[in-house]
């Protein structure tokens, strides 16, 4: 079987509907866009580990309450003999923070406002010092920036970094930047053309996450805010927003992904003009995200939610110039946890066999994470019923979901009813009782450094 380059490119936090509405040159592009893919879990770090090994996330085990992708002992990529493995992520979790890197022969992580990834990280940089930026802490930068090997590139992501940093305090003005996308696709680019073939190449882009804010890089007619608006510092998750503040957030969601749709699209073109072998490009989202339409039970966001709903699993999934025998269904069902087989097909270690019957999803809860993003005073009984496990199950048309809190549900055309017993279809999907895998981990959380916390209250996490 034929060994073919493989790229995925994640488009973090898109919804289905969003992507169909936003991303017409993507689709053009597609050969293959499926009407019902599904993602395994409702955030970033249980999806990426899902979508490298086909588990779910409580049995890869990396989720809210260890966010260690290091304790995955194997994915799909260990599998894929003689590739080249490429990853450049802008996910604040999808980094070497958490070792994801370690999946990768070779790795590059990109923020917002970062101009050169030859020139000193910045953000690291700054999560490194002991205090709040003085005087000294410029100081200490200039002599920093005069001793890189690229002097120059340094400078130029510090002026940029600075800029980012005070135009999204002030929200006078639209950002001139991006929040990484352009420099993905270029460093993705740039180490193709370094790297032998075949070569399997991961990107996320985040540009689709919160928070929005008006971007001189969009398209003017895709939205209308008050110049240089931002959702930065509202409260959507509780309610604690008004309806325009809300719509001001949907038109930029859709502007950022109409924008992903020019970079990606252009990203496609460039790359399948610089490869030798085949080539196929597999392009999805880790999950969606709740904009408190009826069908998300009145929800915000998809960190912190109560319900699994379609907002926050039905993601998009198309694929381009995949192998001419390849002969799929686009209106079946298919799952993240079906990706690694994709991924082993396009590799020609075994054909792929589009046979999914079932949705299934499931996460873990909010974990340390949730404490530090609601309150840290808050009642023990609220945070509970915040921190609770949820599984997911659909199997011809019925859709069930329950929590380790001991309650059941049934999903009906947009409304949720309480059920007593759970249907062996359901329950069978998971090794584990909800509640005792909740219980032996609930404990178990990661101690954050202070870096790390700013670098997810940056991305909408905390």
């Amino acid at each position: 079987m034929e060994q073919r380059n493989i790229v995925f490119i994640c488009l973090d936090t898109v919804r289905k509907d969003y992507f169909d509405k936003f991303s017409k040159r993507i689709k053009r592009l597609s050969d293959i866009d499926f009407d019902e893919a599904y993602a395994a879990s409702s955030w970033s770090v249980p999806s990426h580990g899902t979508m490298l090994t086909g588990q779910l996330p409580s049995d890869h085990g990396v989720h809210t309450h260890n966010l260690d992708f290091g304790s995955i002992n194997q994915t799909v990529l260990d599998e894929l003999e003689g590739y080249q493995r490429i990853g450049v992520s802008a996910n604040g979790y999808a980094n070497s923070n958490f070792n994801f890197d370690g999946y990768f022969d070779e790795f590059f992580e990109v923020y917002s406002g970062m101009d050169n990834l030859a020139g000193l990280n910045v953000r690291d940089f700054v999560n490194d010092l002991d205090d709040d930026l003085s005087i000294t802490s410029y100081i200490s930068f200039l002599k920093a920036t005069l001793g890189h090997e690229q002097t120059i590139a340094s400078l130029r992501n510090g002026a940029k970094a600075l800029l980012n940093e005070r135009l999204s305090e002030t929200n006078i003005v639209p950002t001139p930047f991006d929040k990484g996308a352009q420099l993905v696709c270029k460093t993705t680019i740039n180490r193709i053309n370094e790297s032998s073939e075949p070569f399997f190449a991961f990107m996320n882009v985040m540009d689709a996450h919160e928070p929005h804010r008006d971007c001189l890089k969009y398209d003017e007619s895709k939205y209308d805010v008050p110049f240089g608006w931002s959702s930065d510092g509202k409260d959507y998750v509780f309610g604690n927003t008004t309806s325009v503040d809300e719509d001001y957030f949907k038109e930029l969601y859709g502007a950022s992904i109409d924008y992903l749709d020019r970079v990606i699209s252009s990203f496609v073109r460039d790359l399948r003009s610089r490869t030798n072998a085949e080539t196929t490009i597999i392009i999805s989202a880790d999950h969606g995200d709740n904009l408190r339409e009826p069908t998300s039970y009145g929800q915000w966001g998809h960190v912190y939610t109560k319900h699994l709903t379609d907002g926050l699993l039905h993601v998009p999934l198309a694929i381009i110039n995949p192998p001419s025998e390849m002969n799929m269904d686009p209106s079946r069902l298919i799952s993240h946890l079906d990706l690694p087989d994709l991924f082993r097909d396009f590799a020609g270690l075994k054909n792929f066999s589009q046979d999914r019957k079932k949705i299934v999803a499931e996460t873990i809860g909010t974990g340390s994470l949730g404490r530090v993003y609601m309150d840290e005073d808050i009642s023990e009984e609220e945070y509970q019923e915040w921190d609770q496990s949820l599984r997911l199950v659909e199997k011809d048309g019925v859709r069930v979901e329950w929590n380790s809190n001991g309650d059941c549900f049934e999903h009906r055309e947009g409304e949720l009813s309480k059920i007593d017993e759970l249907p062996e279809w359901a329950v069978s999907e998971f090794k584990d009782p909800i509640s005792e895998y909740k219980e032996k981990w609930k404990d178990q959380n990661d101690d954050l450094s202070d870096g790390i916390m700013n670098r997810l209250r940056d991305l909408g996490y905390a």
